[in-house]
């Protein structure tokens, strides 16, 4: 692609170009020098690819960003319309009507303090996650050179107190429930599933014999339709040991409930549960009448984790059974009730000390006992 200066009537300098659509393109400098400059610097941009088209930077971030989430692949459905949610409400009404080429990191500051009156640190979070991809992407296909968004600081996000209810509790909240839910809440605490796992088991899944359950799908509900996807990594697709006592709790569920085949779990009705529903319906209920709020379904998970490592569960082990993708993931959760095992060790080695030193004292007291050891 050539470039060529030309001197126009008002007196200014005109330096013409071609992008790479063959689209002819021009700006005007008030010196030959400065034009000249921008010359040899566009002809080194477009030697070595980092050339910009100006005219790709007018593109309003508005129409961008809805573009850009439309072309994203392998979206679930629920998370296709949770982001779509926050680009609607979070980002557009703020800074689509901005020129990409306009938009600095101080907009990007002022938009995201401009949420923190009215939206919790996790939601800005999320929203601009999404903000900061969109324009990478504008990067990346060169509508501008540098992401306005990167660097941008954040609030602090703080995690809620997680509840880990004790057995006892399980089983008041198990008999506080609707009798048809009962077998739900046993398996979320004893199986340590996924609300969205434990609405998308099949009978198939639960092998009486073997007695393990084996997670092959995950439901969600998106704008209230009902959708059965694959969990979301390897890690989750998983095969679960379950007790006997649980094997049991689900034999005699299908036996006097039946099911909404082929769901394990279903509604009066016969239905697929859903959490939403199930929530109002039965749960709020249940948890204010036996073991108090806060209490969550997803409770039952975390709940099962705390149980396990008071059994001594190793942590790998409970990765597994939890399906997280990453130890870390399960560290960051439970790492602090793993705090006792030290001092565990630490008292196992005292013992072992002591039995060995006792052991010695003996042999040397006993010089036939040491002929014979060796």
């Amino acid at each position: 692609m050539s470039s060529s200066i030309t001197r126009t009537e008002h007196g200014t300098y005109r330096l013409r170009w071609r992008n790479a659509q063959n689209q002819s393109r021009s700006r005007n400098y008030p010196t030959l020098k400065v034009a000249t400059a921008a010359q040899k610097q566009l002809e080194a941009e477009l030697h070595i690819g980092t050339y910009i088209d100006p005219q790709r930077g007018h593109t309003l971030l508005g129409q961008w960003i809805a573009d850009w989430h439309n072309s994203r692949v392998n979206l679930r459905p629920s998370t296709y319309a949770r982001d779509d949610s926050y680009i609607r409400n979070l980002i557009i009404p703020h800074l689509g009507g901005m020129q990409l080429r306009h938009i600095e990191p101080a907009h990007i500051r002022q938009w995201v303090a401009g949420l923190t009156a009215t939206h919790q640190p996790r939601t800005i979070h999320k929203a601009h996650q999404l903000a900061k991809a969109a324009l990478q992407a504008a990067v990346e296909d060169r509508y501008i050179a540098s992401n306005p968004a990167m660097g941008t600081k954040l609030p602090r996000v703080t995690d809620p107190e997680r509840r880990f209810l004790t057995m006892v509790e399980v089983h008041l909240l198990a008999d506080a429930i609707d009798p048809r839910y009962r077998a739900l809440v046993y398996t979320g605490a004893l199986a340590g599933l996924r609300p969205g796992e434990l609405a998308g088991l099949h009978i198939s899944d639960v092998d009486f014999l073997r007695h393990t359950i084996t997670v092959r799908r995950t439901a969600s509900e998106t704008a209230g339709r009902l959708t059965y996807d694959e969990p979301k990594t390897p890690a989750a697709r998983r095969t679960i040991t379950i007790s006997k006592t649980l094997t049991s709790i689900l034999s005699e569920h299908i036996a006097t409930y039946g099911t909404a085949d082929p769901f394990l779990f279903s509604t009066a009705g016969g239905h697929p549960i859903r959490w939403t529903n199930l929530r109002r319906r039965q749960w709020q209920a249940a948890v204010n009448a036996s073991i108090g709020q806060p209490c969550t379904p997803h409770d039952l998970r975390r709940s099962h984790g705390a149980l396990c490592i008071a059994e001594g569960i190793h942590p790998k082990m409970l990765q597994a059974r939890l399906g997280h993708a990453s130890i870390s993931t399960t560290m960051n959760i439970y790492g602090g009730l793993f705090a006792g095992y030290d001092e565990a060790v630490a008292d196992a080695l005292d013992t072992t000390f002591e039995s060995a030193r006792v052991s010695v004292s003996r042999q040397v007291s006993d010089p036939d006992a040491i002929a014979v050891n060796r």
